[in-house]
């Protein structure tokens, strides 16, 4: 049996396989932009702009502290979306 382009069940065929195509191609870029992501996250944590581990949040009866997500420091909230660096 040969491959027929022009048969409309191989043309269905023809643009999944383009569509997984361009699916592919975009899958690099994806990785690369999280690797961007984090880099400039190292860098927050170096001006002391932390981001908190979620599941790890705590309320210890004066404020919300848990541990940065991207340098494992112990850090707590100091206002809204504002974390900072444990002072003890």
């Amino acid at each position: 049996m040969l491959f027929c382009p022009d048969d409309p069940a191989n043309q269905q065929c023809l643009t999944r396989m383009s569509i997984a195509k361009q699916v592919c191609w975009l899958l690099p870029f994806f990785h690369r932009s999280m690797a961007i992501v984090s880099v400039f996250s190292f860098f927050g944590c170096r001006i002391d702009r932390h981001q908190p581990a979620r599941r790890e949040v705590t309320w210890d009866g004066r404020q919300y502290v848990g541990t940065c997500r991207h340098c494992g420091k112990p850090i707590q909230r100091r206002g809204h979306r504002n974390w900072r660096k444990c002072d003890d």
